[in-house]
């Protein structure tokens, strides 16, 4: 069996998250969660930040990374880790 995307979804303030849903050589589904605003530099393609088995476990890797606003003002940036 072969890895194959099942179905792609933007997600966040100008789209910055894309989730694919991916069917793996095991045959088991998950998610791959990527960051447009986090290119590596030797592929020049957004970072992978996040492989999981839920789309719940994606979206709240996607929570934890945006930043909070409060009166416009950046209050809390993704931590580094």
């Amino acid at each position: 069996m072969t890895t194959k995307i099942l179905s792609s979804q933007l997600v966040g303030e100008f789209s910055r998250f894309k989730l694919d849903e991916f069917q793996t050589r095991f045959g088991t589904v998950e998610w791959i969660v990527t960051d447009a605003e986090d290119i590596d530099p030797a592929t020049d393609l957004p970072v992978t930040i996040g492989q999981c088995d839920t789309k719940a476990e994606a979206l709240a890797i996607i929570g934890e990374l945006v930043a909070e606003r409060v009166d416009g003002e950046l209050v809390a940036e993704r931590s580094q880790s």
